[in-house]
Formats: structure tokens, C-alpha cells, sequence
């Protein structure tokens, strides 16, 4: 280490603690992102669907009711996107585990879907692709997994309203799963960036203080972040230096 000034040993190694607070900065920003999005896609809808219980399912009719939807194809929901699907309806019955049992009602894909044609033509299934042979294409495979008489699956019902049953929904399990992660990364993210900011030396002084000795001497959490690789050897000559 001889010849070697402080400034440039410590810069160095300054360098390294730079990476790792940008790295939090990272972590919080990546996990504050996926928790708003993550929240719109899945815990607003679980919301809404939150009551529904699982039951099965059997069809007893499927068929086209011969109406052709309109349909706004434009993720902003203007219309500056219009298409078509065709309207098939499926009814079914379902039991749950814990006996009830209903007859006739009407079998959705989705809850959105639920929310579209409940007070509409009450179509099962909903797709709305710009190109309406698509969505033909689309109405059709799922005629052809769930429209014929004695199939049975897995799916939600209302026990407080026996007229439909839904599919798909957002589970717990789901949620959970969904918002832990992008909460650890956000947790982890700003745990690194308040330990940087608030720590205080051991000599009372803040790390970002502009005293000469704290230029020229790492602090202990300077120290205790950089560890690795050579910078442990240049921190432990440069102590040495300046006893």
C-alpha cells in the first residue's frame, strides 16, 4: 500500500458504498412500482370477488344466441377501437361442499366478464381483440371446453345469488403471493438507503459531514459495507496509516 494516497485508497473504496446505496435506490423503486401495479391487476378485482366460494360445476346447455357484441378494442376504452364477438351462453349446475346446489345458472369466464353481461345479452364468454376473426376463433375454443352437456369443473359461485358462477378468479393465495415480493424488494431497498443516510459514526458525525478527517477516513459503516475484495485490505492499511 505504500505510495498509494488515502484520497484515492478511500475513494475507491466510497465507490463500492455508492453501488450498494444505488442498488437500494433500485430495490425500492423496482418494489414501490410492481406494488401499484400488482395492486390494480390483482387486489382491486380480489376485492370485488372476494366473497365468492368455490364450487362444481356442470353444463347442462350450451349454445350461440345468435347476437353479435360490440366491443371497444382500445386499452385506453375510447372509441377509437370498435370490434365484434359472437354471444355464447352456457348454463350449468353447481354444488358446493357445503350442499348447496343450484340449477340453470349462467356460467361466466371471468368476474369482468360477470360485470359486462350481467344486466346485457349475458354472454359467457368475452373477447375483444381488433380483429374480430379472432375473436370468433376465441368464442369458439371456449364453446368447445365448457359448452357441452355433462362437463364438469371447477368454479365461484355467490352464495347469495344463484344466477351465475365464474371461472377464473383472484385468490388469496394469489394476492398474497403477488404482493410479497414487491414488498420485500421495497422493504430491503429503503433498509439500505436509511442505514446510508441516517447512520451516525462513531465519532458523532453523520456520514455526508464535511469535516476533513471523515473525507479522509472511512466511517464504521463505511467499513462494515465494503468488505469484500481488496477494499477490506486497503481499509485495514489506511487504519493502520492513520494510527
Amino acid at each position: 500500500m505504500e505510495g498509494v494516497p488515502p484520497s484515492r485508497i478511500y475513494g475507491t473504496c466510497r465507490k463500492r458504498i455508492n453501488y450498494i446505496l444505488g442498488i437500494g435506490i433500485v430495490l425500492a423503486l423496482i418494489g414501490a412500482s410492481l406494488l401499484v401495479a400488482f395492486g390494480l391487476l390483482y387486489v382491486r378485482p380480489y376485492v370485488y370477488m372476494r366473497h365468492l366460494v368455490a364450487a362444481v360445476c356442470s353444463t347442462q346447455e350450451g349454445s350461440m344466441t345468435g347476437d353479435v357484441v360490440s366491443c371497444t378494442c382500445a386499452s385506453d376504452g375510447s372509441g377509437s377501437c370498435m370490434s365484434q364477438y359472437p354471444c355464447f351462453r352456457v348454463y350449468v349446475n353447481y354444488t358446493t361442499e357445503s350442499g348447496l346446489a343450484a340449477v340453470n345458472a349462467t356460467l361466466y369466464d371471468s368476474y369482468e366478464t360477470y360485470t359486462i353481461q350481467n344486466s346485457a345479452q349475458q354472454c359467457s364468454y368475452h373477447k375483444c381483440d381488433r380483429v374480430a376473426r379472432n375473436n370468433v376463433g376465441a368464442v369458439t375454443n371456449f364453446a368447445d371446453s365448457f359448452g357441452h352437456l355433462g362437463m364438469k369443473y371447477h368454479c365461484f359461485i355467490d352464495e347469495n345469488d344463484e344466477s351465475y358462477a365464474v371461472l377464473d378468479v383472484v385468490t388469496v393465495a394469489t394476492v398474497v403471493h403477488c404482493m410479497f415480493w414487491p414488498l420485500l424488494s421495497l422493504v430491503t431497498g429503503l433498509a439500505i438507503v436509511l442505514i446510508y443516510v441516517f447512520h451516525i459514526d462513531s465519532s458523532g458525525s453523520s456520514v455526508g459531514d464535511n469535516d476533513e478527517n471523515n473525507r479522509s477516513l472511512p466511517s464504521s459503516l463505511e467499513r462494515r459495507l465494503v468488505r469484500v475484495g481488496d477494499c477490506t485490505m486497503i481499509l485495514s492499511g489506511e487504519e493502520k496509516l492513520a494510527q
